[in-house]
């Protein structure tokens, strides 16, 4: 019985040698952290993104087109989510008359970086574009878009002309009109303006309109008779047999060899 007692013990002690053996051995067989990415090499790629960009700027600015075009590439391979190099690869693209890459760039730069300075700038670039290509309906639109941002008055003028111009190539008189009353409000004594309103007034009809603003045309320069003629044939055609009389008036005296002034000063004097 002795011995059987001996045995066991034995086989107890050894049992617990084996289960502090396997313990250790678990223990410094701990699961290693996954490596990560430095935090440095984040902060090389976009230094060295702004690096690439600043040369890229200064090499367009100096039309250097080569030069521009590596470091600006160079620029996005490193940085992919900066606006500012997309819409300098758009301002390359378009001094070197690639407009589709430029209407490319340009767009990708205002996705990214839609409160950018330069998105006011990518749209007029694109708007160029447009116009360039005769896509009219897009510059319109982007004009249109344009026309949104807080400019100075030249600006806007710009913006309006430009609008005018294309909806009357359009044959669209009426969407005409309305930016020419807002070009009109932006320079009341541009004669140019006035004149334009009042041929578009015409077009679409706005008699009354037109009237208006042949009366400020003539009343503005005094020796603009083409206008009084015009206005003199809307007076008769309207009834305004004194303001017609007065005109027919004015242009026989600028005029006393046309015949027809003098018949039709005749014939409303007669009425009046």
């Amino acid at each position: 019985m002795k011995w059987m007692r001996l045995i066991c013990s034995c086989l107890v002690c050894i049992g617990c040698v084996s289960m502090l053996m396997t313990h250790s051995a678990d223990a410094r067989r701990k699961p290693k952290k996954k490596k990560e990415a430095p935090v440095e090499v984040l902060v090389d790629s976009a230094q060295q993104a702004r690096k690439h960009l600043f040369f890229g700027s200064r090499y367009l600015k100096n039309k250097q087109y080569e030069d521009a075009e590596t470091q600006l590439t160079r620029s996005w391979d490193y940085d992919q989510s900066n606006g500012k190099t997309a819409y300098y690869l758009g301002k390359l693209a378009h001094e070197t008359e690639k407009y589709d890459e430029a209407v490319s760039w340009f767009e990708k730069g205002i996705e990214l970086a839609p409160e950018s300075k330069n998105t006011q700038n990518a749209y007029y670039f694109i708007a160029q574009i447009y116009v360039l290509r005769q896509e009219r309906l897009l510059a319109i639109d982007t004009y249109k878009k344009l026309l949104t941002y807080d400019s100075d008055h030249e600006t806007k003028i710009l913006y309006v002309h430009a609008l005018v111009s294309l909806y009357v190539e359009e044959g669209d008189y009426e969407s005409a009109l309305t930016y020419a009353r807002q070009w009109s409000e932006l320079e009341p004594d541009n004669a140019d303006v006035r004149d334009t309103v009042a041929k578009l007034a015409l077009s679409t009809g706005e008699e009354d309109e037109a009237m208006e603003e042949m009366e400020r045309l003539f009343q503005m320069n005094p020796s603009d008779f083409a206008t009084l003629e015009r206005l003199a044939g809307m007076y008769v055609r309207q009834g305004a047999t004194t303001k017609a009389f007065e005109a027919y008036q004015k242009l026989r005296k600028n005029q006393p060899s046309n015949y027809l002034f003098l018949d039709q000063a005749l014939t409303l004097g007669k009425q009046l």
